[in-house]
């Protein structure tokens, strides 16, 4: 009987098929990356095996040699339109004081939820979609519910102290 055995976790089981997918790519790609590498008794490319693509990758440089290879970059001239507007670098730095605005949206941004990084996760959670996980509509009832007890609670806690300072009086 499944009395007392837990329920299985939608997730947990997801992840785990994922982690198996994963280790497979990987002895896939292990294996692939084995045939690629070529043998060093290997023979040298013949006639035949000239017409063909290589899949051998170059070598890299032998660790005898000891400088480092560069990537060769185009030089940047100087751009004078990259400079920022006249002030910035100071700003940058900390030397001048930020304006008003700036500051208003940084605490306003201090007291706004950020937006979420995955919206889909949170309809879902909102709508209760997942199997297993209770929806955020009922964690939200159950975070008031909570408050408004505290808030009782506390309420009477002053009521009852305000009736004992009167009669002390």
């Amino acid at each position: 009987m499944g009395l007392f055995r837990k329920k299985p976790d939608p997730l947990a089981r997801r992840a785990q098929s994922l982690n198996r997918r994963i280790a497979e790519l990987e002895a896939e790609i292990s294996k692939l990356n084995h045939t690629l590498t070529p043998e060093p008794n290997a023979p040298a490319a013949s006639a035949t095996n000239a017409s063909k693509p290589s899949a051998v990758r170059p070598q890299p440089p032998s660790a005898a040699s000891s400088e480092p290879v560069f990537e060769k970059m185009p030089p940047r001239p100087n751009d004078p339109s990259r400079v920022g507007p006249q002030g910035q670098e100071a700003v940058h730095l900390g030397l001048r004081r930020p304006l008003w605005s700036l500051w208003w949206r940084r605490m306003k941004r201090q007291f706004v939820d950020p937006p979420p990084t995955n919206e889909k996760l949170v309809s879902y959670l909102a709508a209760g979609g997942i199997q297993g996980l209770r929806p955020l509509r009922y964690e939200r009832r159950v975070a008031r519910n909570r408050m408004i007890f505290i808030f009782v609670v506390v309420g009477l806690l002053l009521w009852g102290l305000l009736v004992v300072f009167w009669h002390t009086r």
